[in-house]
């Protein structure tokens, strides 16, 4: 095991922690999860067709995995320590099967090996203070880009705020995204100016205006992502870096979310 790891349940909710820190979380009766950003991952149906093969680099508790693979998608999961996956099984119900396989590996070594291409990846790997550069870098990115189709999709799960000083890492991925993908997207999932998951979204098509995706979302019948295409924003990123192998100051990018307040989900 890699991290400190620790399961808790309170108040019908079962909580994954990695060093302290919540990764993910169910509700115990098997009704589903607590946590919005979920939805989140579901904006991508909204921006191609015909979507079959998934990959998700991060497990966890695996919710994200399982929640994809019960609705019919072939879902790939990469998660690099071995008692995480030990956990999802004893205390998640991870089980491989047909719709989901599971890798114990690194991601990025992952998307060098396989010569799987998926018509979406989602970057789950990432939490409040601890990021692990090589999966943020351009050079990754490109490799996230030839592992996806002609209509790729990628999914970037980070924490940050939507503007301000805490913004500093979040405004840098999206721009090493958009230095490889035609179209970049912000996603805040909550209304507030503290730490939250934000999800960046990138395409190999072109951009697609809130308009458009509210139309679609009208169309989309698996669940009203209405709120969720709502809070799309027009993100401003002049002063941000592209992250590289040979310079990505993480660490320095996240110090000003040390110590503050993280709405979890």
């Amino acid at each position: 095991m890699y991290q400190d790891l620790e399961v808790s349940d309170s108040d019908g909710v079962r909580t994954l922690y990695l060093d302290g820190q919540p990764q993910s979380a169910v509700y115990l009766n098997g009704s589903g999860y607590p946590w919005k950003y979920l939805d989140f991952f579901q904006l991508p149906f909204l921006m191609r067709d015909n979507v079959e093969d998934v990959l998700f680099v991060g497990g966890g508790g695996f919710v994200g995995p399982q929640e994809f693979a019960d609705m019919g998608y072939d879902v790939d999961a990469v998660e690099l320590d071995p008692g995480v996956v030990r956990a999802a099984e004893r205390y998640f119900n991870l089980s491989e099967g047909p719709k989901l396989q599971v890798f114990t590996q690194d991601g990025r070594e992952f998307l060098k090996e396989t010569n799987q291409t998926y018509d979406v990846i989602y970057l789950d790997a990432f939490r409040k203070s601890q990021v692990p550069f090589h999966l943020t870098t351009k050079e990754f990115m490109q490799l996230v880009y030839d592992r996806t189709d002609e209509n790729g999709v990628v999914v970037s799960n980070i924490i940050s705020t939507s503007s301000g000083p805490g913004s500093r890492f979040a405004r840098a991925e999206y721009t090493t995204m958009d230095s490889v993908f035609e179209s970049t997207y912000f996603f805040p999932t909550r209304d507030t100016g503290l730490a939250q998951n934000i999800e960046l979204v990138a395409t190999k098509n072109q951009e697609l205006t809130q308009q458009t995706l509210f139309e679609r979302a009208d169309e989309y019948r698996r669940k009203n992502l209405t709120d969720e295409v709502s809070m799309m924003e027009n993100f401003s990123s002049e002063d941000a870096i592209v992250l590289t192998d040979d310079y990505a100051p993480v660490e320095r990018l996240l110090n000003p979310l040390v110590g503050r307040d993280y709405v979890v989900g």
